[in-house]
């Protein structure tokens, strides 16, 4: 068995957003939203939990989280209070303003990262809102001024491309120490604008780009990070010892990847390990499956092994408690045929 420990956890706070991107692959903002979102109390107990695995981090999601901003505040406070984990959030600013950014210092956030992509024409044009690239702006200068740790992500797209020279200088400026980008995730709304996605050549010349900037400023991480990373190590049979739960409770080992091992709601996260979750990577037919999504270009697999399409409808479940795990492995061996 592979080493019984989960060590970077996800968690999705809600899927509803305020926002409806062009290029979000998990539909949030049009999606219909099941009422059985995971409640303020089930989060909070999923935080206890996390309190007790001693895990390295844990980073919330969405959606766009603020919309629950004082379970985030409460939820943030437990494990900074409880543990040694590192607490981060993802999102997308348009609910912190400096009465926000003063709650989310106080709770102990160690890591707030907001989403710039580009300049005004080209945020407002990706975000579909004409006012979402002040509202970022105003968010980042929101936490700075109240003492957060402030990272930047930015989605490289044929709008934005010439603004990302001044994007990263505009932000060094600004106090930024942590600038990331990465690709589009071709998946959900993401995949109605193909024409927009960058060429392999736009893609090599932004590593060279970074390289430059990580060159003059060396007090900034200049990164460029593709999410989709792990599943080449999953298609392996390597234990990352990362796992997402998305706003239902469901435990999934790739957030990209249609298949849950699990429920919070059912057993707690620890149960589910003794139970053998980390041993379900060394499965040939879920190896199989992770290799079909190693990239940004081939990341959509539902079609593939004719599963839901992620985030569009009811994902596979192999719950290890519940299900008759062979069965369900054989139906998926024989949908990848």
């Amino acid at each position: 068995m592979f080493e019984n420990r989960v060590d970077i956890i996800s968690v999705d706070f809600t899927d509803k957003c305020n926002l409806c991107c062009r290029h979000c692959f998990n539909y949030s903002g049009t999606r219909k939203v099941d009422s059985s979102l995971l409640s303020d109390s089930e989060i909070l107990s999923f935080m206890d939990d996390i309190c007790e695995l001693d895990i390295s981090s844990c980073c919330v999601c969405g959606g766009e989280p603020m919309l629950r901003k004082d379970l985030i505040y409460s939820a943030v406070n437990i494990v900074k209070n409880n543990s040694s984990s590192t607490m981060n959030m993802v999102s997308n600013g348009l609910l912190i303003g400096k009465k926000e950014a003063k709650s989310l210092k106080d709770s102990k956030i160690d890591n707030v990262q907001i989403s710039l992509d580009g300049f005004e024409e080209a945020h407002n044009w990706l975000r579909m809102n004409n006012n979402a690239f002040q509202y970022a702006v105003d968010a980042i200068d929101n936490l700075i001024c109240a003492g957060c740790e402030v990272g930047v992500a930015c989605t490289p797209n044929k709008k934005n491309l010439a603004d990302i020279p001044q994007l990263i200088e505009f932000l060094h400026d600004k106090g930024i120490r942590d600038f990331r980008m990465q690709p589009i995730m071709r998946m959900g709304r993401a995949k109605d604008i193909q024409d927009f996605y960058p060429t392999n050549q736009d893609y090599v010349h932004l590593v060279e780009l970074l390289e430059k900037y990580r060159r003059i400023y060396k007090n900034m991480i200049v990164e460029w990070g593709d999410p989709t990373e792990h599943l080449g190590a999953l298609s392996k049979g390597k234990w990352l010892k990362s796992i997402s739960i998305n706003s239902y409770g469901d435990i999934m080992i790739s957030p990209y990847i249609p298949i849950s091992f699990g429920n919070i709601r059912k057993h707690s996260l620890q149960e589910y390990l003794d139970e053998g979750l980390a041993d379900v990577v060394k499965n040939d037919v879920l190896k199989n499956i992770f290799s079909l999504a190693t990239d940004a270009l081939t990341l959509d697999v539902s079609s593939k092994i004719n599963l839901p399409e992620l985030y569009g409808g009811n994902i596979y479940s192999i719950d290890l408690f519940e299900s008759d795990i062979n069965y369900k492995l054989t139906e998926l061996a024989e949908r990848l045929n």
